[in-house]
């Protein structure tokens, strides 16, 4: 369990105007350590975002990823390179409900946080032209 203490908050709605894949790609540039709790990943959704966790990884990034398996959505594919590159990986399994949260909480190298809480899995469609709010 993860507990920020958060004196000063700045909130920013991100739709389908702006471009969410550059915002999280210039988000992730700027990361040290990054904690995402996502409904299901696929692996279209990890190469909209592959360029910039290569990146993030090579400067020993730490990527703590929790994913849910409900409905068959999650990719073992996507599942794989997300290990390849170096991340922790927790898949967690429901027994009677869905397990659906969309959160990304970032550490900069500052030392601040961004917290990202939304629609989005990670996918292609989801990260680049379907209707989300993020």
């Amino acid at each position: 369990m993860y507990f920020i203490s958060i004196m000063y908050m700045k909130i920013i709605l991100i739709s389908n105007e702006q471009d969410f894949v550059g915002i999280l790609k210039k988000i992730i540039k700027e990361a040290k350590e990054m904690l995402l709790e996502i409904a299901f990943v696929r692996h279209s959704g990890f190469l909209v975002l592959e360029d910039a966790l290569r990146e993030f990884f090579s400067r020993r990034g730490k990527l703590k990823l929790l994913v849910g398996e409900d409905f068959n959505l999650t990719q073992s594919k996507a599942l794989k390179s997300f290990l390849n590159l170096g991340a922790e990986l927790k898949v967690y399994k429901t027994l009677g409900f869905t397990y659906h949260p969309k959160s990304w909480i970032i550490k900069s190298k500052d030392n601040s946080y961004k917290v990202i809480v939304g629609s989005s899995n990670i996918s292609k469609g989801a990260l680049t032209n379907n209707v989300e709010l993020n």
